[in-house]
């Protein structure tokens, strides 16, 4: 009987434990998203400049822009700080060169996602085109002529080039030129597509060419 309840008392203690550590994560987590409202200072980068927040603010004197987006005049930083905290809000230095500075009263963590958001999409557009390589024999049948060539099209409607390239094995040297026309054959298929970059280039016991694809074009379906 005396084990039992120990272990009930042990059990409950526990409990206790996790609810309080859950209690404290919960509290510092609406801290955390408090803390720009409570006057404390911070940064958020736009990429090109850094806006300053609050008291990390340095100017004596700051042109204020409302929450309406309407300017309520200069006044001292002190006094915008004051006025920001009244009504719930932070405030945000939006043109540190200006004469003087201009600040906007808004949400800091509202803006800084927004920026956030913004960059993404900048560097997402700015993507390196990879060059991907696919092989092709020149004795390959038509089924798996017409899975290389899908492929090939779903690379090039990717953003990325593609590099066809025939390998000849052996004996297979003697037969370069089926190598050319398989090469050609493949630039004419994909030529919805993609645009051939050069010429066929040689090199030991391959050829292949570079496909491109189109800058803007209407693509059609893979069809088999």
């Amino acid at each position: 009987m005396r084990r039992m309840l120990w272990l009930a008392l042990a059990f409950s203690l526990a409990c206790y434990g996790t609810r309080l550590r859950l209690n404290q994560y919960s509290l510092r987590q609406r801290n955390g998203r408090r803390r720009l409202h409570q006057g404390i200072g911070g940064h958020i980068s736009t990429g090109r400049t850094t806006n300053r927040v609050n008291g990390d603010i340095t100017g004596t004197m700051v042109r204020v822009i409302g929450l309406d987006g309407k300017a309520m005049g200069v006044m001292s930083t002190e006094r915008a700080l004051r006025a920001s905290r009244e009504l719930g809000t932070d405030l945000v230095e939006v043109a540190q060169n200006g004469a003087p500075p201009v600040c906007r009263m808004m949400d800091a963590g509202k803006h800084k996602y927004q920026i956030s958001k913004r960059l993404h999409r900048v560097r997402s557009r700015q993507r390196v085109v990879q060059v991907k390589d696919l092989r092709f024999s020149i004795c390959i049948g038509a089924e798996d002529y017409r899975i290389k060539v899908c492929k090939c099209i779903e690379i090039l409607r990717s953003g990325d080039s593609v590099r066809a390239t025939v390998h000849f094995r052996g004996r297979e040297m003697r037969h370069q030129g089926a190598g050319a026309q398989l090469l050609s054959r493949i630039g004419s298929d994909l030529s919805p597509h993609g645009i051939s970059r050069g010429n066929v280039r040689r090199e030991d016991r391959q050829m292949s060419i570079m496909i491109t694809p189109l800058s803007s074009s209407t693509v059609r379906e893979c069809q088999g």
